[in-house]
């Protein structure tokens, strides 16, 4: 919250959803920022219900999405609204997402899931348990399963990580917002694919980068639970879309052939 107030455009509206938690961070809001509009959750909804709460009262012509862990630097807001603005094909913009100490992370952006590369994720997972070590082996695997570039170049890509990205009020209202059977993990790459399915492009920005302080609310345990269900969810919802285009694609071709 603090770092917004730094930025070089401000946004028209500050939303913040407390989801149910006991540190006192509402009234922290209420105190410390009082022109930002505060949603208090009654229960742990988690993250995707909670943006989507906050979204339904966002009436601009732009949304930005920030996670709690998450800090922007005076330049972002200006340079995504910016890209959006210069790049009509833009549905989703996402940000270089840099860790305290660390230069990047690697599940930032990635490819749309296919058979290919899930066999290949599970070939190299088995090579790393003998080579652990090996920073090549590593690299190797991180950018052919997930990652395009070295994060220094603007690039379409299947789908980035929903901890800061913006896009257009009206797609993200049009498409439905964040499917809320991902209690966390994998909506923003959800709705990335929506998005494209709309005729849009994903774009990776890293001009325009956010710090993360990389916190956590839920065990370790919960998240790796959360984890391989929303990735189920994710990649059943992937192969029930391609199915529905493909058939009425085929419906379409057989109708003009009625017609010739």
């Amino acid at each position: 919250m603090k770092s917004i107030p730094k930025s070089e455009i401000l946004p028209e509206k500050t939303v913040v959803v407390d989801d149910f938690s006991d540190d006192g961070t509402s009234n922290m809001v209420k105190t410390e920022f009082p022109s930002v509009k505060l949603i208090t959750n009654k229960k742990n909804f988690g993250p995707t219900f909670s943006r989507n709460r906050g979204a339904e009262i966002v009436d601009s012509e732009y949304v930005v999405f920030l996670d709690n862990d998450v800090l922007v630097r005076p330049g972002t807001f200006k340079k995504l609204i910016d890209f959006i603005k210069n790049n009509p094909d833009a549905g989703v913009v996402g940000t270089k997402i840099q860790p305290e100490g660390k230069e990047k992370i690697w599940w930032n952006m990635g490819y749309e899931p296919n058979n290919f590369r899930e066999a290949a994720g599970y070939f190299y997972g088995f090579l790393l348990k003998f080579f652990s070590h090996s920073k090549w082996l590593k690299n190797r695997a991180v950018k052919f399963i997930l990652n395009y570039s070295d994060y220094k170049e603007t690039v379409p890509v299947g789908w980035v990580i929903e901890s800061c990205f913006a896009m257009k009020k009206g797609l993200f209202d049009k498409i439905g917002g964040f499917d809320e059977r991902f209690f966390m993990f994998f909506e923003g790459p959800d709705l990335c694919f929506r998005v494209k399915k709309e005729g849009f492009k994903v774009y990776f920005y890293p001009d325009a980068a956010v710090d993360s302080l990389s916190g956590h609310t839920h065990s370790k345990l919960k998240r790796a639970v959360v984890f391989n269900r929303s990735k189920y969810l994710f990649t059943r919802s992937i192969i029930f879309i391609k199915r529905t285009i493909l058939f009425f694609n085929g419906r379409e071709k057989s109708q003009a052939g009625l017609l010739i």
